[in-house]
């Protein structure tokens, strides 16, 4: 409403038919302009919404996948020593055998 219609509510004078009407329709207009507008940033701000879920979602995929890769890579680097280490006893256990047969030979040869 504009500044002539706020003082003539002011002034509480008997407004015609067509006048009531006419401020209604022009209220009416403002409200349906406003309601688009509010529609529009509510769609835009849930469109927004749906924007940053999505990237959230992709971003805490994206830290998922790389932590279950460092865990794969740290799994197969253990697996990797492990390995090492069994094959490091195995030979250390076979030089250990044929120092005791070595020795059970000499002992049989002393006697």
């Amino acid at each position: 409403m504009d500044y002539t219609d706020n003082v003539l509510i002011k002034l509480k004078r008997q407004y015609s038919k067509d006048e009531t009407v006419a401020a209604l329709s022009k209220k009416l207009e403002i409200s349906e302009i406003q309601n688009g507008k509010l529609s529009s940033e509510i769609q835009h701000l849930e469109f927004k919404l749906k924007e940053n879920i999505d990237k959230h979602q992709e971003n805490k995929l994206a830290r998922i996948e790389a932590r279950k890769n460092k865990l794969f890579q740290n799994t197969l680097s253990q697996n990797k020593k492990l390995v090492k280490q069994v094959s490091e006893l195995r030979k250390l256990r076979g030089e250990l055998f044929s120092k005791i047969n070595k020795l059970e030979k000499d002992a049989l040869n002393v006697c």
